[in-house]
């Protein structure tokens, strides 16, 4: 099942039903969100491309093999300490039943194959769609109140500006006291609330607030007006330190409201899930606050 989470949470939740122990399969249901899947590939490219371009190629493919280490590790330490509190409790002996051989029939096979594959890209897919959809009401419908932006001094802030007075901007701007810490700022807090449905909507998202079309496909001119961007003052917005605290947070952070609905379902509660929620996010918060500060201190810029 952590195999399967790294292409998937959703599949690798529902395949928990396999687990006799209700409390093991509680917890595999509750540390499945840590594997670093497939949706997070495209925003580890980003990142990865953003901030550490000029490392050469094989620091970034190390960084990359240590983040998915760092998801299988995290998973680890995850479920020891949930065996010891919220599913603490006596394990069923593990017994194991050799079923009877039988020769697949590809009819049935094929049916629930298509089956298992249409309940999948319909839970997955309404669910990218709909915050799609929101996120770009909000992206696009203006603050109550908000002022009018000053005149852009370049063309990626010209495409920027827009944003600023949106719905989107004014909550990523609220957040920013938070999420300041971090490294972080209005419009990187825009590509986390947007990510929150899926996590690799963060591309998309971070696109447009850049202004920069298909930046799903080529990521490159993206990475390229990140890495430009600039402070009111002047100064670059963005470091190294906060390229670290992002793939630190999306490590952690259960950024995937499939995954969500599919722990509620599994659970038959909203309890889980928001356990779920809370503990991932307070440790992203955590570990990119650790990495980012601490990054800081040895010298890193």
């Amino acid at each position: 099942m952590p195999s399967m989470g790294h292409a998937c949470a959703v599949p690798a939740v529902h395949a928990t039903r396999i687990l006799r122990d209700p409390r093991e399969r509680l917890t595999a249901i509750l540390v499945l969100p840590l594997m670093a899947c497939s949706a997070r590939i495209p925003t580890y490219a980003l990142l990865l491309t953003t901030f550490f371009a000029a490392h050469g190629p094989w620091v970034q493919a190390l960084l990359f093999v240590a983040l998915y280490v760092a998801g299988i590790f995290s998973g680890l330490v995850a479920s020891l300490v949930l065996r010891r509190t919220a599913t603490r409790g006596r394990s069923l002996p593990m017994v194991l039943e050799m079923p009877a051989y039988r020769s697949p029939e590809v009819r049935v096979v094929a049916r629930k194959a298509g089956q298992a594959a249409w309940r999948f890209t319909r839970e997955v897919g309404t669910v990218i769609l709909a915050v799609s959809a929101v996120l770009w009401v909000l992206l696009k419908v203006p603050m109550p109140g908000a002022a009018p932006p000053e005149p852009p001094a370049t063309a990626a802030e010209a495409a920027a500006t827009p944003l600023e007075s949106s719905i989107a901007g004014g909550v990523g701007r609220a957040l920013e006291p938070v999420t300041a810490p971090l490294g972080f700022d209005w419009r990187i807090n825009v590509g986390l609330i947007g990510s929150f449905g899926a996590r690799e909507v963060m591309v998309g998202t971070m696109g447009v607030i850049f202004g920069v079309e298909g930046a799903d496909d080529a990521p490159a001119p993206l990475a390229e007006r990140i890495r430009e961007a600039r402070r009111p003052d002047g100064a670059l917005a963005y470091s190294t330190r906060t390229g670290l605290a992002l793939l630190a947070f999306f490590v952690l952070a259960c950024q995937c409201m499939s995954t969500v609905a599919a722990i509620r379902r599994e659970t038959k509660t909203w309890r889980w899930p928001a356990f779920v929620l809370a503990y991932s996010y307070a440790a992203a918060y955590v570990a990119a606050l650790v990495v980012y500060q601490g990054s800081g201190l040895i010298g890193v810029r």
